[in-house]
């Protein structure tokens, strides 16, 4: 049987929340932006199956600190070092965490144009 990486996220997402929700709740997700495109979609997947209604709140990664000082969410989409970083420091619920997607970064370089060392 073969699994598409949004029903995998999906049904992570939908273990995560059940255990702390009634049924045809108010979801509180905390994401950084580069994140929100695919959160949303896998936020509207959720919602079909779950009848629970997903809020977002988007911040950039400066603000999440401060956003999580004020106030509770019941999930959150954050790097890994951050998520350590929460971790570390006790924000989180243990074994909780769950892996969504790796992110690749690259570089363009205007032909002609000096190419950085990325190494």
């Amino acid at each position: 049987m073969h699994l598409t990486f949004r029903t995998i996220a999906v049904s992570t997402l939908a273990l995560i929340i059940s255990s702390t929700l009634a049924p045809a709740a108010e979801v509180r997700v905390l994401s950084v932006g580069s994140t929100q495109v695919a959160a949303k979609a896998i936020a509207a997947d959720f919602e079909k199956q779950s009848r629970n209604q997903v809020i977002f709140t988007i911040r950039p990664p400066f603000d999440i600190d401060k956003e999580l000082a004020e106030k509770t969410f019941d999930a959150v989409i954050l790097s890994m070092p951050a998520m350590d970083n929460h971790d570390e420091a006790g924000d989180l619920v243990p074994t909780s965490r769950v892996a969504l997607a790796r992110v690749g970064v690259g570089v363009v370089v205007k032909q002609g144009g000096p190419v950085p060392d990325a190494d």
